[in-house]
């Protein structure tokens, strides 16, 4: 039997073989996220799941949605909630290897698209984490499929792909806009592209696209707008006058330092020869050089997450993977050797020391992320046990969909005391009014409770291990008498 699967597997094409090592790829990395705990962002959006809607404060419905579905077949545990980002990533990856291929037509290429893909911490953390980051790359890969067979194939038929696709590439993440930005930019400058401007195809995808996301307008307009006044004032805490480095410096983080700058340098020589540039190539580098500059930009404003532009290399690691299948000079296949090493090293080192903590990281260890809520929860059980008339709730909204998760209770809202608007600033809290609550929170100061209550203090200290070392430490408060409008 391993002999015909041999067999059957050398008669395979080339793109059979790579389709095949992405779908491997994806299964293994599935397996290795799915003992982790979830994340706060995780639990959050589980919660929501749990409240199927329109849309929500932070963003659109779609994280909810693939939740739900996933977890009303699987079961709510993490494998379940994480399925659709580990089948989005990979549906991205296939459709980055057959883009990769209509472009450039040689199976060198599309060998180094799948090894960098292989080896990207950027695939391998979308792929095990469900936020609303995976659904919106896969679904913008898809779009610019579309485009490009619109585009460049003159298909009329794609661009209803293209409505369909970018809509749902909304409903995901409102960030995708700076694609579909990106894309409109390139009809109105690139001349080969405008004369589809004349055409309804375009303007049927706008069309579609509307429909699609309607139902984030639709709540907005239930809800007077909320969401989209949040996003539009929403910013990172940090120094303006530092953003614009820490961007590059997170960028090439992300990427790798020898993949980013070879990125840069491709941008800025393809730039240099814009008018002699075929016009696939002209797509690859606006749809990755467009919005990795338009958020240069925005950290001139404000501090940017990491993973904002993170879809840029999308189509950026295309770009890359070719310049690695035409090297010749030695310094060149140096420089790919080093990116290759440096690549697989860095993936191979977060992965294990996510799973065996075999890195001293101090503070900057974000894995611990994944560690401890399970025992805080068991000990925050314990102590509710003494209280049996009391609620457990968490105070900021992370910490709360962690305890929501943990006890499976998810229609009571955080207490959100001191904390920024979110999804359960909408929620009804009358349930809570009168009651005593038993709060998680991180908690030194009890003066923000005293309000709102007519009793407050501590009863426990709550800590969460990773090998037997404390990585998470929060208090237990017992407030009697919860009233929300803080007269007490």
């Amino acid at each position: 039997m391993i002999f015909n699967i041999l067999e059957a597997y050398r008669s395979t094409t080339l793109l059979q073989k790579l389709l095949l090592v992405l779908l491997v790829a994806a299964v293994i990395r599935h397996l290795l996220s799915a003992p982790l705990y979830l994340l706060n962002d995780e639990a959050y959006y589980w919660v929501w799941s749990q409240n199927l809607a329109l849309s929500y404060f932070d963003h659109p419905p779609m994280v909810a949605w693939l939740i739900s579905l996933s977890t009303s077949i699987f079961g709510n545990h993490p494998a379940a909630i994480r399925l659709p980002a580990a089948i989005s990533v990979l549906v991205m990856s296939i459709v980055g290897l057959l883009l990769t291929q209509k472009v450039f037509k040689d199976n060198s290429t599309s060998v180094h698209y799948v090894a960098i893909s292989l080896g990207s911490i950027l695939f391998i953390g979308t792929a095990g984490g469900m936020t609303p980051d995976a659904p919106m790359a896969m679904f913008t890969a898809l779009t610019l499929w579309y485009f490009y067979k619109a585009v460049m194939e003159n298909s009329r038929r794609a661009w209803y792909g293209v409505g369909l696709f970018f809509g749902l590439a909304l409903l995901s993440k409102y960030i995708a806009i700076v694609w579909g930005l990106t894309l409109l930019l390139f009809i109105l400058v690139v001349p080969e592209a405008r004369k589809h401007l004349k055409r309804s195809g375009p303007w049927i995808a706008v069309i579609i696209s509307i429909v699609v996301f309607s139902p984030v307008l639709i709540w907005n307009y239930q809800h007077d707008w909320v969401s989209f006044a949040f996003q539009l004032n929403h910013g990172l805490p940090g120094n303006k006058e530092s953003a614009v480095l820490n961007y590059f410096a997170s960028q090439a983080g992300l990427i790798t330092p020898a993949i980013f700058i070879i990125l840069l340098s491709i941008w800025i020589k393809r730039g240099k020869h814009w008018s002699n540039l075929e016009l696939p190539v002209k797509f690859l580098v606006a749809t990755s050089f467009v919005p990795f500059s338009f958020f240069i930009y925005a950290a001139t404003k404000a501090p940017v997450s990491a993973n904002w532009p993170a879809f840029a290399y999308f189509t950026g690691f295309i770009l890359v993977a070719h310049w690695f299948a035409l090297v010749r000079k030695k310094w060149q296949k140096i420089t790919v050797y080093f990116s290759y090493g440096y690549l697989f090293l860095f993936a191979i080192l977060i992965i294990a020391h996510t799973h065996f903590n075999i890195l001293n990281l101090g503070r900057a260890d974000r894995t611990k992320s994944y560690y401890g809520w399970p025992e805080i929860i068991q000990q925050a059980k314990v102590v509710a046990a003494d209280y049996p008339e009391a609620i457990i709730v968490g105070n900021n909204y992370q910490f709360h969909s962690q305890v929501a998760y943990g006890l499976g209770v998810y229609t009571v809202p955080a207490l959100n005391i001191g904390g920024r608007p979110n999804q359960y600033t909408l929620l009804d809290n009358r349930g809570l009014v009168g009651r005593d609550l038993i709060i998680i929170d991180k908690a030194y100061d009890l003066n923000k409770f005293k309000p709102y209550f007519d009793d407050v203090k501590y009863i426990a200290t709550l800590t969460g291990r990773r090998n037997g070392k404390i990585v998470k430490t929060y208090r237990a408060v017992l407030a009697t008498n919860y009233q929300p409008g803080g007269s007490k």
